[in-house]
């Protein structure tokens, strides 16, 4: 048996955060505007700029404008839990809650981040992320939910929804196309139109319908214009605003490129954090040193400066922050103990985890439980001896990787993984044990895809792809191996057996600087790549098994609708011995001629059912779900001709096949 899954953190709070009321934001926006024009221009300047990233008790902050009752904003990383905080939780990562297929988890889990972001005083979380895992070795795409835009979108929007349902911020991330650490500082993503409508941005509109306030510009340049100075991204007929944006973009850290001028008149809001300089970029000429002067010389409209102030503060009030929000009661400089809000404490490093071997020793601390023998090291004599003559043996490796300039270089990979091996000899120490013991688990945590030349060994019974999980690791596996938990994760990724698989690579050297990367993939990422190349993963996109087995079947009816949208229904069953959930995916093909991928995800349902259940499932597909983007027209438009809809366990385990 193959067995992969997910293994979520199983938080429990200990009450939901104080109630607030959100208000429209045309309110908003006249509740701001009103504090706007009190304001002298060094108060909005300060509104739009940081402290400094070491002069804040926050990751960052504004300048207080104390005479009107505004507080200085709080912004702190980040995605899987709070950075530089204790007395909270480290949460499973972006790419293990993409594994759920559960906009139910995620949107939990977003409650979750909110609610111990308020208690904490933060106005601003710092996510989600939803950087494209364009390919598989890119450093921080275990922030984020994986390479389909689809998935990570439906991420983004749980989240954002869980987030805000809590009175706190969010801010989608990175804005847009930082998919790689080398050269994120300056590296220019060349991608066309339709490319960014249906892979890149795809995630951020999701986030804008899900409410967003507030959106980070990424380091990186996009077709030649840094990120934050890109009024084909920011400007009122940009990207963001054309959809309907209506809150306010901050920068990454550092990452405001250009002039204050340029800037501000792109349709940036907020620099942050007040005091970096450029790195390779020649001039400091951030907001902070340059908007001042900018507005003074009419360089930068007094319109436009106020726009800028009153989104800030419009998110602000949209949000309910002005009455009965916390006070920040931690020091990102100085981390200290005040007010826990969940269950179990964890800085974001994860200081708190409960280790896979103490979980274990501890189910087996009783009269007549199994006798353990381990090896905690990564030597393959040591291994293979501890598990020789063992009834059972669980293998562990990893592979890791993280943000440049935040992460130190560890087994020679640096921000990006070098490769898609198993760290420290991992896949030989699976070997090795697999040789002298029958019946082998395997255990993977790893940010995204790895090497598995190994899983065909007659001796490995089983793999349990854990990726990157919150603290709770390691009694969440011992829940899975002994049978109390049914898994229920599928893969968001495919895993293949070459990099050259996936279609993609990372840039890590360039002789002339900060390298220029041509998308020429388009939409063919990971799966959508594979199937245009005839490729056959080792475990495909959407894979995963469980304890039980289900049953599908049709007729698989397709209803329209006036409105253009389509249900379409089936019937899944519990065929097998235990209760379990199924997670149904629906897959598009679009007409001949159209331009598309041959499938595309476009749905996915979590069906939980008890031992000889079945239950009636409907996927909804959306107008834009069966549209692609029009070059000439500049618009979503639904091409015509005929669509294959499928449906099943996986990309490749196809139950159900339908058209319209």
């Amino acid at each position: 048996m193959i067995l992969t899954t997910l293994l979520l953190l199983s938080f429990q709070l200990l009450g939901r955060a104080e109630a607030f009321v959100q208000r429209p934001w045309d309110e908003s926006y006249a509740l701001a505007n009103a504090k706007v024009a009190q304001m002298t221009i060094d108060e909005k300047v300060g509104i739009l700029t940081g402290v400094g990233q070491f002069n804040s008790r926050c990751v960052g902050d504004t300048h207080p404008v104390d005479r009107l009752g505004i507080p200085a904003i709080c912004f702190q990383d980040g995605p899987a839990g709070l950075r530089l905080v204790k007395g909270v939780t480290g949460f499973p990562s972006g790419i293990n809650t993409a594994s759920t297929f559960s906009r139910r988890l995620m949107r939990a889990r977003g409650v979750a981040l909110g609610e111990e972001s308020r208690g904490k005083g933060v106005n601003v979380f710092l996510g989600p992320a939803m950087d494209i895992m364009r390919n598989p070795k890119a450093g921080r795409g275990w922030e984020s939910f994986g390479p389909d835009p689809f998935l990570t979108g439906e991420g983004a929007y749980e989240t954002i929804v869980g987030v805000q349902s809590t009175g706190v911020q969010g801010c989608a991330k990175h804005f847009v196309g930082n998919n790689q650490e080398h050269w994120r500082y300056g590296v220019t993503a060349d991608f066309d139109e339709r490319t960014m409508r249906e892979v890149y941005g795809w995630p951020f509109l999701r986030s804008v319908e899900a409410d967003v306030s507030s959106v980070m510009c990424a380091y990186n340049r996009v077709n030649g214009t840094s990120s934050c100075g890109n009024a084909d991204l920011l400007g009122p007929n940009g990207f963001l605003r054309e959809n309907g944006f209506k809150g306010f973009v901050v920068s990454d850290w550092g990452a405001t490129h250009d002039t204050a001028k340029d800037v501000a008149n792109a349709g940036l809001d907020m620099e942050q954090p007040g005091d970096w300089i450029v790195i390779g970029g020649g001039d400091f000429n951030d907001l902070i040193s340059g908007l001042k002067p900018a507005v003074n010389n009419g360089d930068v409209s007094i319109d436009r400066l106020d726009e800028m102030v009153g989104r800030v503060l419009a998110a602000f009030y949209h949000l309910g922050q002005d009455s009965g929000f916390p006070a920040v009661n931690f020091d990102a400089q100085q981390p200290s103990t005040p007010t826990a809000l969940a269950r179990r404490t964890s800085m974001s490093r994860l200081e708190f985890v409960v280790p896979p071997v103490d979980a274990l020793t501890a189910e087996n601390a009783g009269a007549g439980a199994a006798a353990l023998a381990t090896s905690l090291s990564n030597d393959l004599d040591a291994g293979a001896s501890a598990a020789r003559d063992r009834d059972v043996a669980v293998v562990f490796a990893n592979a890791m990787s993280g943000e440049l300039g935040f992460y130190d270089v560890v087994v020679g990979n640096m921000g990006d993984r070098n490769d898609l091996d198993l760290w420290f000899k991992g896949g030989s120490l699976i070997e090795r044990v697999a040789a002298v013991c029958n019946n082998t688990i395997v255990v993977i945590h790893s940010v995204g895809p790895v090497f598995m030349p190994w899983s065909s060994h007659p001796n490995i019974t089983a793999i349990v792809y854990a990726g990157a999980p919150g603290e709770m690791t390691g009694p969440s596996l011992v829940d899975v191996l002994y049978g109390r938990y049914n898994p229920r994760g599928r893969l968001p990724f495919s895993i293949a057996d070459k990099e050259t698989d996936f279609g993609t690579s990372i840039v890590y050297d360039s002789l002339t600087g900060f390298p220029e990367i041509n998308y020429t993939e388009k939409l063919l990422l990971d799966y959508r790549y594979m199937d245009a190349n005839g490729i056959t993963p080792r475990f495909e996109f959407g894979f995963g098994l469980s304890y039980t087995t289900f049953v599908y079947s049709g007729p698989l009816s397709i209803v329209s609708s006036a409105s253009g949208a389509r249900a379409v229904t089936f019937t899944v069953a519990n065929s097998g011995d235990v209760p379990g959930t199924e997670i149904a995916q629906l897959y598009l093909g679009f007409p001949a001629g159209a331009g598309e991928p041959k499938r595309v995800l476009r749905g996915f349902e979590e069906v939980a059912l008890g031992v000889g259940e079945s239950r009636s499932v409907t996927i909804m597909l959306g107008q834009r779900d069966v549209s692609i983007w029009d070059v000439v027209r500049h618009a979503w438009v639904v091409p015509p001709g005929t669509f294959t809809v499928t449906v099943g366990a996986s990309i490749n385990d196809v139950r159900l096949t339908g058209t319209f």
